[in-house]
């Protein structure tokens, strides 16, 4: 390589490490002029291509670039990884293959095994993800990559109810991001699941004196403390009122917050809300639903998940006070709403309010039929569109139960699993018996 070239090259390398990538390919293209299999150019030139979402273009300047040094594997490594960028996943694997098997390395090994565990993880191949995730830790040197290979890990083990081990890696990933608010929350979370309420509590004071600096994570843990108290609640019968007295005095505190923002401000209405219904203190509950659905700002994207539980605690106030003019309403507009479950609850709640009012002659017995017509209809149709949607096997089980067909309920309710099938065929049988009393 003569002077210029080399006065090039370390012009394209000074680019590329200012971030100067559309200048750095433009000396690359320079120097490939006079040398079209400069190796070092081919590659910088790639890189670039890849760092500027150019993958198809990356994936030229690599191919040239393995052609003239067929030996070297971290050129297979970067020519998977336009491929990869191109989701061509079988021509990218290919190329990890090559390059582990031509020798690269340690810290581009680690980079091997981490994607193809993402892929692996992607495909569902989860025990290939673990396996990939474990070599690309084992491999010598500093490891960029640890802190998602450990969140990936832990997704898995949620996944697949292993609380034992994403308890640990959780444990792992707090110890290595200890500044880092979502690390505690995140091991919280999982010790919550496994009903270790005293070790979640450890782990919040713990972020509490290592990483409250900052407003957002102090407010994030005013509402861990107010869900501990409701964990603690539901599990300590005895002591329920004390505990959601707890949550509901760690809420307000965030309330009284004047820098909360609007989504925050919702979320602590209806968990205000949900906390006061569980306490049969359905006005207060009411109060607090209504807060949310009646703000000025209430058709704001961001704000429509909230919207939307406030439409289903309110409808559920509304019927436990039998007030079903109401209930019937908020049913409607339940119909619409994004959340699979309210969708669904809006359309069984639709009929059961038409049921009860038909007591009071609003509708015929024809009218009610037909709502819990469309109901079963519309849960038919979710099943078949997504199997796995328990949630429309439960509600139409209810409506079956509801409209007096009693062996198709019955025999829908086999599909479930042992809890849910009792609790649902002991709903059936209360309908059946209601029906019999009517009927004397």
């Amino acid at each position: 390589m003569h002077e210029n070239q080399n006065y090039i090259l370390s012009q394209i390398h000074t680019a590329y490490a200012a971030g100067q990538f559309e200048k750095a390919i433009d000396l690359c293209e320079e120097l490939l002029c006079e040398d079209p299999v400069n190796i070092e150019a081919l590659a910088i030139a790639g890189s670039c291509s890849v760092a500027m979402d150019r993958a198809i273009k990356a994936e030229i300047y690599f191919k040239k670039a393995a052609e003239a040094s067929p030996e070297n594997g971290e050129l297979y490594f970067m020519l998977g990884n336009a491929f990869l960028g191109q989701q061509k996943i079988a021509e990218a694997l290919m190329c990890y293959t090559k390059a582990e098997k031509l020798g690269c390395r340690d810290e581009v090994r680690q980079k091997i095994y981490y994607l193809v565990g993402l892929i692996d993880q992607v495909q569902g191949q989860t025990d290939a993800a673990l396996v990939n995730y474990k070599k690309s830790e084992e491999t010598a040197g500093f490891n960029p990559d640890q802190t998602d290979i450990l969140l990936k890990r832990i997704q898995i083990y949620v996944e697949r109810g292993d609380w034992a081990n994403a308890e640990e890696y959780a444990a792992r990933l707090k110890l290595l991001a200890p500044e880092t608010f979502n690390s505690y929350q995140l091991l919280f979370q999982i010790l919550l699941q496994q009903k270790k309420s005293d070790e979640a509590s450890g782990v919040l004071d713990e972020a509490e004196r290592y990483c409250s600096g900052d407003s957002q994570v102090a407010i994030e843990i005013g509402f861990d403390r107010a869900l501990l108290a409701c964990f603690r609640a539901e599990e300590n019968p005895a002591r329920m009122k004390e505990f959601y007295d707890s949550a509901i005095w760690q809420l307000n505190r965030l309330s009284e917050n004047g820098n909360v923002s609007r989504e925050v401000q919702c979320e602590v209405d209806v968990t205000l809300s949900e906390i006061y219904l569980k306490l049969e203190n359905v006005r207060k509950a009411m109060e607090y639903s209504a807060r949310v659905i009646n703000r000025t700002d209430a058709e704001e994207e961001t704000l429509v998940q909230y919207i939307e539980k406030a439409r289903f605690l309110l409808l559920e106030c509304h019927m436990s006070l039998r007030e079903y003019e109401k209930a019937l309403q908020l049913a409607r507009a339940l119909k619409n709403a994004r959340n699979t479950f309210y969708r669904h609850h809006g359309y069984y709640s639709e009929a059961l309010a038409a049921k009860q009012l038909s007591g009071q002659n609003m509708f015929s017995e024809e009218q009610v039929a037909e709502l819990y017509g469309r109901a079963i209809d519309y849960y038919k149709l979710c099943a078949v569109q997504s199997p796995a949607d328990l949630l429309a096997y439960v509600y139409r089980i209810k409506a079956y139960a509801d409209v007096g067909r009693y062996e198709e309920a019955y025999r829908l309710s086999e599909v479930l699993t042992e809890d849910s099938r009792n609790r649902l065929q002991e709903y059936i049988q209360n309908c059946k018996k209601s029906a019999d009393i009517d009927a004397v």
